[in-house]
């Protein structure tokens, strides 16, 4: 037997499986009100951040990656969930205190340090995962 390359319909089931792990992650993750600890962001991340903030020149109604970061350094990290995030799996962390989508990240962003609750890293990893496919 000939051995072809992967298996789109395997791949597709598997991302599809790790969409609905991390939905089940953040649901559970959203019923922690005090939030999380935040241990910082990629380096990367702050990078790719702050160049699309400058080459986009963001409107001054909407905050700075740096304004951002200093809330989630203050307040921590929560995990909202609505109905869309839900379905749709695509999950943003906010600071705590927060309640306006502008505030958000992307999980991926996010540093893993020693300590982190189980569930908050395994989503961060799955969100990384499924972004790299």
């Amino acid at each position: 037997m000939s051995e072809s390359g992967p298996n789109p319909l395997e791949n597709k089931n598997s991302r599809e499986a790790l969409k609905l792990e991390k939905i089940s992650l953040a649901i559970e993750l959203s019923k922690n009100l005090e939030g999380f600890p935040f241990g910082g962001i990629l380096e990367e991340s702050y990078a790719k951040l702050k160049e699309t903030e400058q080459e986009e020149n963001y409107p001054s109604r909407i905050p700075s990656i740096d304004s951002i970061l200093e809330r989630f350094k203050n307040e921590g990290i929560k995990v909202p969930l609505s109905e869309e995030e839900k379905t749709t799996g695509n999950i943003v962390f906010l600071p705590t205190g927060s309640n306006d989508d502008d505030d958000n990240l992307r999980p991926k962003h996010f540093e893993i340090y020693e300590g982190m609750d189980e569930n908050l890293k395994r989503l961060i990893l799955i969100d990384r995962e499924l972004s790299a496919r």
